[in-house]
């Protein structure tokens, strides 16, 4: 990937980034800043996220992925009840450490980018296709697991199996959208880390017991994906769900998970080489993680792979994966196996 921002020479990413950290150290110390340490590192994150959206905004030559993102990124740390002026004081510093040091050409539209960015930090980010629990059983299950009824959610769910329901139409119909409205609902503060902690394992473990009958009598179709999340991520419940999709498609999936080094994504393509790298970003600010992987697996021997992204992250910035360097993206479970299989260049299923 062209980075515009690191191509000005003694500067980088991480320059920029420690010098808007430098600055809230200074407004601190001044008494004018209280942040805690968990919320100092997410505004590290967050920086970084905005340069990523900057790079992008910057060749495609047009505003719109920056101002998208720069919502998405103060949506996230208003999750983590960072002050809005610290947001906007942060997002101003980062402007002055930009602007006047990049490519010439570049800077008119990087102002025009950070004043977008400004206009619209605190509008409320349109949820996505999915983000509401429509159904009944849905919002049922939901409100379950948001009080602690474990057991009465995994009734309900139970209850639905008798009743002729199918790993596949659960998840998409009930564990994926109940999810999303957890994590929107954490985004916007309204639920504690403790409950979207415990509602993630909840799902886990009931969708463990479904395992049995999920897979009888599947083919074998000959092709390997190898499935992780994003550095820093820490949400795979809708990755290994993802897995199990491909897996009843005949697929042999090897699911990593969450927080692997770069290097074992790279290792992992390898032996046996696999056809396809699926890649999970759920919160935005794992985005330049995301876009670490594509490039070590690209500059590596495994880089012939296919490479599909996903998760909540991509689904609000379904435009950016071909600037990011992947094969393609899928917006939810339900589009994952098709996708897959025309990257592979295997008909639908």
């Amino acid at each position: 990937m062209g980075d515009v921002i690191g191509s000005q020479e003694g500067m980088n990413r991480e320059h920029v980034v420690e010098q808007v950290m430098a600055r809230l150290a200074e407004r601190v110390r001044g008494g004018d800043a209280g942040t805690s340490p968990r919320q100092r590192s997410a505004l590290r994150q967050s920086i970084a996220t905005w340069l990523f959206f900057l790079d992008l905004a910057l060749r495609e030559e047009d505003i719109a992925p920056f101002v998208q993102g720069a919502r998405q990124v103060a949506s996230v740390l208003r999750g983590f009840g960072l002050p809005p002026n610290e947001v906007e004081s942060s997002l101003e510093d980062c402007r002055r450490e930009v602007v006047e040091r990049i490519p010439r050409g570049s800077r008119k539209l990087a102002k025009a980018c950070f004043e977008g960015g400004h206009v619209e930090l605190w509008r409320p980010t349109p949820e996505g296709r999915g983000a509401d629990p429509l159904l009944p059983m849905a919002t049922e299950f939901l409100e379950h697991l948001l009080h602690g009824r474990t057991q009465a959610a995994t009734v309900l769910v139970n209850r639905a199996v008798q009743d002729g329901a199918i790993l596949s139409s659960l998840f998409l119909g009930v564990f994926q959208p109940c999810l999303r409205e957890v994590g929107r609902r954490w985004q916007a503060g309204s639920v504690t880390v403790g409950q979207e902690h415990f509602c993630t394992a909840a799902v886990q473990r009931i969708v463990s017991h479904l395992y049995a009958t999920a897979f009888s009598g599947v083919s074998r179709i000959g092709k390997r994906v190898v499935a992780v999340s994003a550095p820093g991520e820490l949400h795979e419940v809708g990755l290994r769900a993802v897995c199990d999709f491909l897996e009843m498609d005949g697929w042999d999936s090897y699911y990593m998970g969450a927080n692997v080094p770069v290097e074992s994504v790279v290792d992992g393509l390898r032996q046996p080489p696999a056809d396809l790298l699926l890649v999970s970003t759920t919160i935005v600010i794992h985005l330049p993680g995301t876009q670490s992987i594509i490039e070590a697996v690209r500059a590596s021997a495994a880089g012939s792979a296919a490479i599909l992204l996903g998760g909540v992250a991509m689904n609000a910035n379904l435009g950016i994966w071909r600037s990011m360097g992947a094969d393609g993206v899928a917006e939810d479970a339900a589009t994952v196996v098709a996708q897959a299989r025309r990257l592979v260049g295997m008909s639908g299923a």
